[in-house]
Parts: C-alpha cells; structure tokens; sequence
C-alpha cells in the first residue's frame, strides 16, 4: 500500500501566495517522465485529478491566464471557470469575478468560431506586436478576431517583458502562464517567472516530444543556457504523481 496520499489540497500545491495586488507570475505545466508535455497532440491525458485542482486553483488565484495561440488551438481552449465561492472571494477582494484568456499571437490565426470566443464568460484578449496590428495582410483576420469578441491589445516590440507590462497597466497584477513552449522560453529566457509548478506523470512516452521549453532563438551552434531555481514545494500522490513547486527571483517590472 503506497505511503503517498490519493489527492493533495490545491493550497498546498499551490503554496505561500503574496497580498493581492502584488505582481507576480507563475507557469504551470505537466510532463511526463521522458519530458513530453502532451500525449497524441493534447496534455489531457497527463497528470491526475489533482493537477487538473491545481489548475483550477492557479486560474482562481490569477488576474489573467497568459497562453500562446498554438496551445490554444491544439488544447481547443474555451474560458476559464471558477466556482461561485471563488468568484464571490474574488469580487470581496476587488478583483473581476473571473479572469480572462489572454492569447499570445502575431498571425491572429484563432478561428472565430473555436471555444475560446463562443465558451466563456469573458471576452479573451489578444495581444500581438505593433508590427501585427499594423499589417495589411492581417487585416482579414484581426476583423475576424474582433468580430467574434477578442480584445486585440498591442504590444510594442512584442518581447516578453513589454508583455507583462502591458498587461499589468491593464490592471492584471497576477498572471499564470499555461505554455506552450515557445512563451515559456521567452518568459524563462528573460527571467520573468517567480514561480513554476511542473507535474510530472508517471509514465515514459515516445517520442518524447514536444518540449516544455523552446529556445525562441535556436539554430545551428546556439550556446546552451542554464536557469537555476530553487526548490519550494514537492508532493506526491499514491498514483505516482509528483508536483514540483520552484521559485526564482527577478526585478519587478512595475510601471
């Protein structure tokens, strides 16, 4: 009989949280034991009913749920949803009842007729370079974006930090970022994440692909890079789950 527990409390997984209001970003992902982060296109079949709490839990806890166009695509991406205790909790605390989806593009390729416009209860944001915003031959598809509800919001250069910053001054202090794998590079590369939560599901699958993380400038003869954390939380459940909770520091980029 295993010595680990059936499920663990969210809380616990999620760990020591700062006053609302104080920026902070966190990523949460699952991988399986050879590193995949998705199992026949979708990570629906990693982890257990205790990540898919933490998720739910992590979303609560946000301001704004940060993901890339191609992870909304593949996972089908509808809003997010929280329970009427939360939502009631959020409201007493200021902030909106539920938080939005906030799509990381250039090409403004989100179907208008996908889940992330037509299941959710608010308006998902669009953020793009100026450079997108701007561009003629996207013209098409950004009035398609528009028209099915998405808040197109530009993003200067569109580098990592002029994306936190943005949403920040829109007001979104707490930000989770849900993949894929070429945001977190930019996001880890720039050293913008406080906290990462990885799942890891107990199993070995070939091929072991795709990556958690994509260097958002590799080519030939890239120089390898190393981005220390610092352990702050490890768990287990009897299935053989393991959430891992790592912290790192970086310099505030409060407005």
């Amino acid at each position: 009989m295993s010595d680990f527990p059936r499920t663990i409390p969210p809380e616990v997984l999620v760990g020591p949280v700062e006053p609302v209001g104080h920026g902070q970003i966190r990523a949460v992902s699952a991988i399986t034991l050879t590193g995949a982060t998705a199992v026949t296109g979708t990570s629906g079949p990693l982890g257990n009913s205790t990540d898919a709490a933490l998720l739910r839990a992590l979303r609560a806890w946000s301001d704004v749920v940060l993901v890339g166009a191609e992870t909304v695509r593949a996972e089908n991406y509808g809003g997010a949803s929280v329970t009427s205790d939360t939502r009631a909790g959020r409201v007493s605390d200021g902030r909106a009842p539920v938080p939005p989806i906030a799509v990381v593009t250039r090409s403004f390729n989100l179907p208008p007729d996908s889940r992330l416009f037509h299941d959710t209860e608010v308006d998902p944001i669009v953020l793009a370079p100026e450079s997108a915003c701007g561009d003629r031959a996207l013209s098409d598809a950004r009035k398609a974006v528009a028209a099915a509800g998405g808040r197109i919001v530009s993003t200067g250069s569109g580098a990592p930090a002029e994306i936190v910053r943005r949403l920040r001054r829109l007001g979104y202090r707490r930000i989770v970022c849900e993949g894929g794998a070429h945001l977190l590079g930019q996001l880890v590369r720039a050293g913008l994440i406080d906290v990462h939560h990885i799942t890891i599901d107990p199993s070995l699958t070939l091929p072991a692909h795709p990556p958690l993380i994509v260097n958002p400038d590799s080519g030939p003869g890239e120089t390898p890079e190393r981005h220390p954390l610092s352990l702050s939380g490890i768990q287990a459940t009897s299935d053989g789950c393991v959430f891992l909770r790592y912290s790192r520091k970086h310099t505030d980029l409060t407005p």
